[in-house]
């Protein structure tokens, strides 16, 4: 099984997720032609491949006959491309993966309205309109019903793979059309408080809105929601990942770097360092999901996670982490019951709010798909990690470039991000 009869538009392919996916369906499952909507065009997603990819795969992802890049801006009408373009897709495209996306987790609603729920609109009505179209895949995020996690609870939410109302009385999907009209409005809904960050409640629109775009076809919509996103398994090579792109990976360099002696984390568990969890899933592996999906053409939603029973405790990863820090004194963690708004808390606990909480993501559609595999297909996409820990020793050198990017941030001169970044 392959896509060597399928025609692919990818959004997001410069990102993270989006180039190891490029990379699997191009190299390994032969796809006949993939479009990708790159703003810049070829200079800015060849550059962007030349410095997060070894030169070798950079060479084979630039020079294939089969990858056709596209000058657009998924904010802008028409995702900003030219009707000679429009009309390319229209006629070709078979399969629409839509990877990109604003992670922007302290953002504001209003600014994330664009590149996650119009844009996501905007690409699902170019499938839809297409004579060819076959299968729309939306990543989304397992965060996506955060909203669950009762602050004042000690427990942790078993999350199941499908689209929970924010008020229990209310139909999802009835109230999404007047939720969007108002975030249109006004820039924010009283929904969204409910949420950790905007982020979350943006996807969870997003959602919605596409279970409304596909009501006459829903068995064409696949929805991905991945946990964190970490570095990669086998491919595009063990240990991929990009700069900033893994949260896991920078939240380590932080700590590493943190010259204080406290980090203030929200948890409403007596023990958190044993009751709470980081459920970190390897690119790839959300990678192969997808592909394994489109192949079998399941649609609905999956969780693409690494699941409770494998997950590490958020005790062993800040062991791991703080094994690893240079500095003479000892940095010790400070849990506060505490609203995961709060100011209190460390600047990084304000981004990764989610620290400190437990959310059980099901994933059990994934496991029987797996049971109807073939040994082959198993061996070419293991829908499953084998990573029992988060292994942050094998991270040396991404969390080096993690390091230097944050004290970029800083403006630090060049040659104290040198020294610094070279000492871990």
């Amino acid at each position: 099984m392959d896509f060597s009869e399928s025609t692919l538009l990818i959004t997001g392919a410069s990102g993270f997720l989006g180039t190891a996916l490029v990379h699997r369906v191009l190299l390994e499952f032969h796809a006949k032609k993939i479009f990708v909507v790159c703003r810049g065009g070829s200079s800015r997603l060849y550059q962007v491949w030349d410095k997060n990819l070894s030169p070798s795969i950079s060479h084979l992802l630039r020079f294939s006959s089969r990858i056709h890049v596209l000058d657009g801006d998924i904010e802008k009408p028409h995702l900003g491309l030219s009707q000679q373009d429009l009309d390319l897709v229209r006629s070709e495209a078979q399969i629409f993966v839509h990877c990109a996306s604003s992670i922007a987790l302290r953002s504001r609603l209003a600014r994330l309205m664009s590149p996650i729920v119009h844009a996501t609109a905007q690409l699902a009505e170019l499938a839809l309109s297409s004579p060819l179209f076959k299968q729309f895949v939306y990543v989304s995020t397992a965060f996506v019903n955060s909203h669950l996690h009762d602050p004042a609870e000690a427990t942790a939410p078993l999350i199941r793979e499908e689209i929970y109302a924010l008020n229990a009385s209310d139909d999802p999907i009835e109230t999404a059309t007047d939720e969007l009209e108002r975030c249109n409005k006004m820039g924010r809904v009283l929904e969204a408080e409910a949420f950790p960050f905007a982020y979350g409640y943006a996807k969870h629109l997003t959602e919605r809105i596409l279970t409304i775009l596909f009501e006459g076809c829903p068995e064409k919509l696949t929805i991905i929601r991945p946990s964190i996103i970490g570095p990669a398994e086998r491919h595009p090579y063990p240990g991929y990942e990009v700069a900033g792109k893994a949260p896991l990976t920078t939240l380590a360099a932080g700590l590493i770097l943190e010259p204080g002696r406290s980090f203030r984390v929200a948890s409403p568990f007596l023990d958190p360092m044993t009751d709470s969890f980081v459920d970190e899933v390897p690119v790839d592996v959300v990678v192969n999901r997808i592909i394994a999906y489109l192949l079998l053409r399941k649609s609905g939603i999956f969780h693409a996670v690494t699941g409770l029973a494998n997950t590490p405790t958020f005790g062993s990863v800040w062991q791991e982490v703080v094994r690893h820090r240079v500095l003479p004194w000892t940095l010790r963690i400070k849990w506060q019951r505490v609203d995961w708004h709060s100011k209190s808390l460390h600047a990084f606990a304000q981004i990764y709010v989610v620290l400190g909480t437990a959310l059980g993501f099901d994933d059990s559609r994934s496991h029987a798909i797996w049971s109807t595999m073939s040994d082959e297909m198993r061996r070419k996409l293991p829908l499953f990690t084998t990573r029992k820990q988060a292994e942050i020793h094998l991270r040396k050198p991404a969390i080096q470039e993690n390091v230097a990017m944050l004290l970029r941030l800083k403006n630090y001169p060049p040659w104290i991000i040198q020294c610094l970044s070279s000492i871990f």
